[in-house]
């Protein structure tokens, strides 16, 4: 599937439309020639639900949708990413206990699955805006576990990372209750049960925490400053942060929060997060046009996503000014994964692929 890819990338890339018209119609035929070989051998593995047959089955679905996406045929992409989740949704509840905490280390999930499921996690959030009615797979697994959780147990954010984990799963959360509140939008009744009312009131309380947090971090002796990478990455987890409150005023069009805001007159209004976005906003954008391409390779972004695609150009292409590239940003994975792809698994494997392709 990634040769495809990268052959459907070469098409791309081609100089002539008659090029690219020739090929298309070969590479056409030989794409269905692969998926029914494909769906033939996952028929294999999808009845019995190990662990490992089913990385198997997400990352077949995975490279489905990136190559459905190179073709530009985005209906068939998230027919992929559909079916992913709906595998991810049918696993057992205990193994996605990593997603609540950015230090887990789980026996009872495979360091393999817990980052497709994170890739997966990732490509959702784009479902969401992109296709009504899609549902957040992966968030509301996480958000299940933490319902009433206010963030009252969040005491220091120490590294950028660590708040870029709180931020991201703030954000999933309020998407996560977007969705499952969605069909009562404007109903009195519904949003004036107790239980409703709890939820909104523990995502109020960890607004103000994060907000007091983040604020912290930044004042802090050892903050990030102004011009680095870290320091970039904090104010889009700012961003990210402000969006998800907007979400979270405008979800019930019924004015609890307005009630709600005398007893927490932290929460901010409407025009005031409003502000905050235009300030994020003016922020950012000097800052973003300001950095090379080449930098904008933010220590977070590096993820499984990422390995195999950097993976196949470091051991298959011809040159060596492309290959010594992506060898040294799969040098940076595998130091920020924390060992996960460590350099003497990697050395074995690229042996016996060299000797597989010479």
């Amino acid at each position: 599937m990634i040769a495809l890819g990268s052959a459907y990338k070469f098409l791309q890339l081609s100089n002539t439309a008659a090029d690219r018209g020739d090929a298309l119609e070969r590479w056409n035929i030989a794409t269905i020639d692969q998926y029914i070989k494909s769906m033939s051998q996952l028929q294999k593995y999808t009845v019995e639900q190990r662990q490992e047959n089913v990385i198997f089955t997400l990352i077949c679905c995975l490279s489905f949708i990136c190559l459905e996406i190179l073709r530009d045929n985005r209906i068939a992409a998230y027919t992929h990413l559909k079916n992913g989740l709906n595998i991810i949704d049918g696993l057992t509840p205990f193994l996605f206990d990593f997603l609540n905490s950015p230090t887990a280390t789980t026996g009872q999930t495979k360091p393999e699955l817990q980052d497709t499921i994170r890739v997966f996690g990732r490509i959702e959030m784009f479902g969401c805006f992109y296709s009504p009615g899609f549902r957040p797979v992966v968030a509301m697994k996480a958000y299940n576990s933490r319902r009433l959780y206010d963030g009252s147990d969040m005491e220091t954010l120490h590294t950028g990372e660590e708040a870029h984990f709180h931020a991201v799963n703030y954000f999933r959360d309020i998407m996560s209750r977007c969705y499952e509140t969605s069909a009562h939008f404007g109903d009195s009744t519904f949003w004036s049960q107790p239980e409703e009312q709890k939820q909104q009131q523990a995502l109020v309380i960890r607004t103000i925490k994060l907000a007091t947090l983040f604020q912290s971090l930044s004042e802090a002796p050892d903050a990030p400053q102004p011009g680095s990478n870290n320091f970039f990455c904090i104010q889009l987890d700012h961003l990210n942060i402000c969006c998800a409150k907007i979400l979270l005023e405008k979800m019930d069009a019924c004015q609890f929060l307005d009630s709600m805001r005398l007893k927490f007159p932290d929460f901010p209004t409407l025009n005031e997060l409003r502000q905050q976005l235009n300030a994020l906003v003016t922020l950012i954008r000097p800052y973003a046009a300001s950095i090379p391409s080449k930098k904008l390779n933010f220590g977070f972004a590096h993820d499984a996503d990422i390995v195999g695609p950097l993976y196949y150009i470091a051991v298959c292409c011809g040159d060596c000014s492309v290959k010594n590239k992506a060898g040294a940003l799969l040098y940076e994975v595998n130091k920020f994964r924390g060992g996960f792809w460590d350099d003497t698994a990697i050395q074995k494997v690229v042996k016996i692929a060299m000797e597989a392709i010479s």
